[in-house]
């Protein structure tokens, strides 16, 4: 997939499997004999410095999920209040079951009374640039489904323990 980039309108931008690549017309920052000047740029990269939380899908993600722990939402955990989570993630509640600066994913507290974290839903920024294949690769096969929620989404889930995980992707 290739963007051109918001930034200028000479630059352009593209994803690899494990991160961006910026790509820069000659003369933007080398002389012309350099041609196009490639820079990869990792996600562990872009994660570290920009502190933005991202589900860590590696081999222990179904075991951290069936503690109720979210991996690499820095110790986010089922159960815990909208203070705590809050607290630990370093922001605060936004609209609906947003948080600031958060805006890809849902964290979905029960009522007033308990007020503990019951589910939560994250976008495919949570994740970026993983297929069904990766996914499969790191936490094993399992059977694709149609959505029963939405008309042509395509379904990967994982049940470890009381947990449910939902990979989607739309066909179109």
């Amino acid at each position: 997939m290739k963007v051109q980039s918001n930034e200028t309108n000479k630059s352009s931008y593209s994803f690899y499997k494990d991160g961006v690549v910026v790509v820069f017309n000659p003369y933007e920052v080398e002389p012309y004999a350099a041609g196009f000047i490639e820079v990869k740029i990792p996600f562990k990269k872009i994660n570290a410095v920009s502190q933005v939380p991202l589900f860590n899908s590696n081999k222990a993600t179904l075991d951290t999920l069936s503690q109720g722990i979210i991996p690499g939402f820095q110790g986010v955990r089922l159960g815990q209040s909208k203070e705590e989570v809050t607290h630990v993630l370093n922001t605060t509640m936004g609209l609906f079951w947003i948080l600031k600066g958060i805006d890809y994913a849902f964290f979905n507290f029960d009522d007033e009374s308990t007020d503990s974290l019951r589910n939560v839903y994250l976008g495919t920024k949570a994740f970026p640039m993983k297929t069904f294949m990766d996914i499969e690769q790191i936490l094993g096969k399992t059977e694709r489904h149609e959505s029963s929620n939405y008309d042509g989404d395509i379904l990967i889930s994982y049940e470890p323990g009381t947990v449910y995980i939902e990979f989607t992707s739309c066909l179109t």
